[in-house]
């Protein structure tokens, strides 16, 4: 009878650690942090490191990618399509993305040519500091920042 009742009394007390390890989720971090430009350099591979979380069911549908300006405005989205649905994840797991930010393209609208580039980054970017936010859309909702700046 002393036996049962210690076995009862373990199974319940497992039940709230077991729980909190059933919602799976995710832990995101970009490297590098900051990330830095200037005018010779405009494109940096940036690596988004994802990490799970407690075990469970995900599904996960696309990549947003953001940058914002010194005004808290959004001045550049991209999407990345995923195709992650239901999938099982245990905690602890890694997986790396690399993910090109080429500063050139996400101003193309801003300028023409080398001299138009290089006019507009020392004008208007240089000295300036703005944000990459990275978020993952679907049945987690998980996001991460990092500063860029404008050498």
């Amino acid at each position: 009878m002393g036996k049962k009742i210690i076995a009862v009394v373990f199974i319940l007390s497992m039940i709230p650690i077991l729980g909190g390890c059933s919602a799976g989720g995710l832990y995101l971090n970009i490297e590098p942090d900051p990330i830095t430009y200037t005018v010779t350099q405009s494109s940096q591979e940036i690596i988004l490191e994802v990490t799970t979380r407690g075990m469970g069911q995900i599904s996960l549908d696309k990549f947003l990618v953001e940058i914002i300006d010194n005004q808290n405005e959004v001045i550049f989205t991209e999407q990345k399509e995923i195709d992650i649905n239901n999938q099982f994840i245990l905690p602890g797991i890694t997986h790396q993305e690399k993910y090109l930010l080429d500063i050139k393209e996400v101003f193309s609208d801003y300028y023409e040519g080398q001299e138009g580039y290089e006019l507009f980054y020392n004008q208007i970017l240089k000295g300036r500091q703005y944000e990459l936010r990275v978020s993952v859309i679907g049945s987690i909702q998980s996001s991460t920042k990092a500063d860029i700046i404008f050498e």
